[in-house]
């Protein structure tokens, strides 16, 4: 083994302690760390001490950095034995979960790999197009990829006493309540049987967690902040099963009547079974054309002959949420509005009276608020930034890169909860002093965006990726930009990142979130819940719109009315009187007076009144346009 591989497995092993510099979310770090089949991220790239700058000479130790020397010998102990020149490790599990990802594993490979050596992989974590792509690139070289028949890394952690791999699981499965889930067992199997009908397959293999637990009205507890449970299912024509631990089901196996309860390992044998069975015909395989598919473990298990590639009809079902789903979902919304809107009233006052508050004890608060509404656990990690924090897309606060939020910058929040009817997702951008000239237009143009996206009307078959122009344009007209998407879908009490078709379907939830990052100084993302409901309009084809799901005040501070056209300022003022009519009344309700009059004062009508000043100069009159922003809030009339 050459010297180059041996920094690369170094690299390998230790980049997912801090000192690497890698930053990852703890969600993932969380559930890698307990799961015996996935390990931790691996970037394929030739990196020696000198490059891991965050190390230096005479630094302390993290409290969470980990010793994986016995590790990385006893691997390339492993890998000699074996005849592999390099060991691919993913930050993916078995079913393509939603990960952070790794860098080009190809380009390295080709650069690092000699002709004849081989490159080795557990098949389960790499999905099947990525598996390809990667054995044909290699093969252009006369280089190649392999399944390796076990999982290196899992065979020589079992030799790291002091650093032990921790236990999957085994925290029960519930069933899901069918007044959340809208149709049972029994109506979603007939579905998935008819849509395999239309294709002429005899059986699906549903391999991505979130589709399994929709499919069989199931939740788990397996990965943080989904709540999934390790699982594959199976079904065909006359018979449904569902792969997973035993002891996970033991309490509601007697409620899955139609289905049969098999070892998560038996998915393996039975889908050998299928194959080579002569009765079964085409076999239908998640495929990557809105997803990552199934992985190559299970594409090879499959013969050639026998499969059938597509989006699923599971996946496709999931995304469009039926009329018991979306009414569950809309107040479910509403009450995560309402904790939220309760933590941004109390911070707002203890900020401004001068109590010190942090990113992360912002956090921390606002999950003890919606665990007071009744979320199960958080969605994802939340994002709190302030000031140039604000202008990582994807930040997550640490104990190392925590600071005080203050009143001379911006603070974006982007937070969550699972709730029995919703996943909610939702972003809020508040300054607590004097915004500058610079936030008021930029928050002023994302909120634009925002409600170009969110009131346009459109025929069927409208692509995302043309509404997507509409969220940008206040930004584009000044140069400027975000990068990340728009709207991704949105699960019902599972993943908040789900999914669906690029053409919008009725019954689909979605996020709404333009934003705009300084880089080094602040960041702005606004971001609201939606669904898509019937415009009841028609020409040739259908009109669909988008319904409001989130029920949370703006930072009105913040608004330039100037810059909104009047229809703009028109939809403002509407969904105004919608967070009054929804969120403000159950703040009645609940008597909670100081945050109802916060919430008041931050949805006050936004106008504008036109004065004409009418000149005579030698017989010309000139008439000067002046344009006075005014805030109407009852009787009383406030200039700002």
């Amino acid at each position: 083994m050459s010297a180059g591989m041996k920094i690369l497995l170094f690299f390998v092993l230790c980049c997912f302690t801090v000192c690497s510099g890698s930053r990852f979310g703890s969600a993932t770090r969380d559930y890698l760390q307990r799961s015996d089949d996935v390990a931790v991220l691996r970037s394929l790239r030739a990196v020696t001490v000198d490059n891991r700058t965050n190390c230096g000479p005479g630094d302390t130790d993290p409290a969470n950095r980990v010793n994986t020397t016995v590790r990385v010998n006893a691997l390339i102990d492993e890998l000699k034995a074996r005849n592999f020149a390099a060991y691919i490790v993913t930050t993916g599990d078995a079913h393509q979960s939603e990960y952070p990802p790794y860098p080009d594993i190809l380009e390295w490979l080709q650069e690092n790999l000699k002709p004849g050596e081989k490159a080795a992989a557990d098949a389960k974590l790499i999905a099947y197009g990525s598996w390809l792509s990667l054995s044909s690139g290699l093969e252009e070289e006369g280089k190649s990829i392999v399944p390796s028949a076990e999982n290196l890394v899992d065979l020589v952690w079992g030799n790291d006493t002091e650093n032990p791999q921790p236990p999957y699981s085994d925290s029960p499965a519930i069933i899901y309540p069918i007044e959340y889930a809208g149709q049972n067992l029994t109506e979603k199997l007939s579905e998935v049987r008819k849509a395999l009908q239309e294709v002429n397959a005899a059986a699906l293999v549903v391999t991505a967690l979130d589709e399994v637990a929709w499919l069989y009205n199931i939740r788990g507890n397996d990965v943080p902040y989904n709540p999934v449970l390790r699982s594959y299912a199976i079904v065909t024509e006359t018979w449904a099963k569902l792969y997973a631990n035993g002891i996970q089901m033991s309490n509601i196996t007697d409620q899955l009547t139609d289905v049969n309860i098999s070892d998560y390992e038996d998915i393996w044998a039975d889908l050998k079974d299928l194959s080579v069975d002569t009765s079964i015909g085409m076999i239908f395989l998640p495929g990557n054309a809105r997803a990552p598919g199934c992985s190559f473990e299970v594409y090879n298990t499959v013969m050639e002959t026998k499969r059938y590639l597509a989006t699923t009809p599971t996946l496709l079902k999931k995304a469009t949420k039926n009329r018991i789903e979306i009414t569950q979902m809309r107040e479910a919304v509403i009450n995560d509005g309402v904790a939220l809107t309760r933590f941004l009233a109390y911070l707002e006052d203890q900020i401004i009276s001068g109590k010190q508050w942090t990113e992360l004890s912002a956090q921390n608060k606002l999950a003890e608020y919606r665990m007071e509404a009744g979320a199960r656990e958080l969605s994802f990690a939340t994002i709190s930034g302030y000031g140039e924090h604000g202008a990582i897309i994807h930040y997550e606060s640490t104990n190392e890169t925590d600071v005080a939020i203050g009143n001379s910058s911006l603070y974006l929040l982007d937070s969550g909860g699972q709730y029995f009817g919703a996943t909610t997702d939702v972003t809020r951008t508040m300054h607590y002093g004097t915004p500058t000239a610079d936030h008021i237009e930029m928050y002023t143009r994302v909120l634009m965006g925002n409600i170009d996206f969110g009131s346009l009307i459109f025929p069927y078959g409208t692509l995302k990726t043309r509404m997507d122009v509409l969220a940008r344009r206040a930004i584009w007209s000044q140069g400027l930009d975000y990068r990340h998407g728009t709207s991704h879908g949105i699960g019902a009490y599972l993943n908040v990142h789900e999914p669906y078709l690029d053409e919008f379907q009725i019954g689909y939830v979605l996020s709404n979130e333009p934003g705009y990052y300084k880089d080094g100084e602040y960041g702005i993302r606004i971001e609201d819940q939606m669904t898509i409901v019937d415009a009841n309009m028609k020409f040739d084809k259908d009109f669909y719109k988008l319904e409001m799901l989130t029920m949370v005040p703006y930072e009105p501070k913040l608004i330039d009315v100037n810059l909104l056209s009047d229809e703009q300022l028109e939809v403002l003022n509407t969904r105004f009187a919608n967070i009054r009519a929804t969120t403000g009344v159950k703040l009645q309700e609940g008597n909670y007076t100081s945050e109802y009059n916060w919430l008041l004062r931050k949805t006050e009508n936004l106008t504008r009144i036109v004065v004409e000043q009418i000149e005579t100069t030698d017989g010309a009159i000139n008439t000067y346009a002046c344009w006075l922003t005014l805030v109407l809030a009852g009787v009383v009339l406030r200039l700002h």
